[in-house]
């Protein structure tokens, strides 16, 4: 919200989604920081992939036995 508050109309969405590689996980004091597309790259070896595993990854998405 507070984001999309000082956006300016010029500009593309701003809508923060880490499924579109935008959003950063981190802690500075620990000194670490990936984004869902950069954990991606770990666990896939195609880069075609990349994309589903984030939208997999990031979502409504749960395992259920």
């Amino acid at each position: 919200m507070i984001v999309s508050t000082y956006q300016d109309h010029d500009m593309e969405d701003l809508q923060l989604d880490p499924s579109k590689g935008n959003v950063i996980f981190g802690a500075g004091k620990d000194q670490w920081a990936f984004t869902l597309s950069t954990f991606a790259q770990l666990y896939h070896k195609k880069g075609d992939h990349r994309t589903v595993f984030m939208n997999k990854a990031w979502g409504d998405n749960y395992y259920d036995e």
